[in-house]
């Protein structure tokens, strides 16, 4: 199956992360590409890449907060601090090929990094459910 689970914790004091910086990023030319942090747009788009497009959802907040991402392998639900946010984006993209954590992203020349460290990062190869969900967030926030 293409079912994942992506989770970090990071610490943002501010949302004005411009374009294109992102926390996780995987691409692979035929598995297609999951990206997870912000991209340029009207304003602030805040979520991910997946099925080939940006999927603005308010998953990024202002502090210290844990970040799950769970693909079924037909659909990618997002959690912040063990919370749904956002509804499920269909999407059959799965982690593949160069995997990055805190990707570069150029646009017209300039280079763009997400701009804090991430303090725990995780990735399985299945859809995490609830129970394991809960376990992750809290092992996460519980690191000095």
């Amino acid at each position: 199956t293409n079912a994942w689970t992506v989770s970090f914790r990071t610490n943002l004091s501010d949302l004005g992360l411009g374009t294109g910086k992102y926390a996780f990023d995987s691409y692979d030319a035929i598995a297609g590409r999951i990206g997870i942090g912000t991209a340029s747009g009207a304003g602030i788009e805040n979520g991910l890449i997946a099925g080939g497009a940006f999927v603005n959802i308010p998953l990024f907040a202002t502090g210290d907060h844990s970040y799950i991402v769970v693909s079924s392998g037909t659909s990618i639900q997002c959690y912040r601090d063990g919370i749904a946010v956002g509804a499920p984006t269909a999407s059959t993209s799965k982690i593949a090929g160069t995997t990055r954590w805190r990707s570069r992203y150029i646009i017209s020349g300039t280079w763009y990094d997400w701009p804090v460290a991430l303090r725990a990062g995780h990735i399985a190869n299945v859809a995490l459910n609830a129970q394991q969900r809960t376990a992750l967030h809290t092992a996460m926030m519980a690191l000095a």
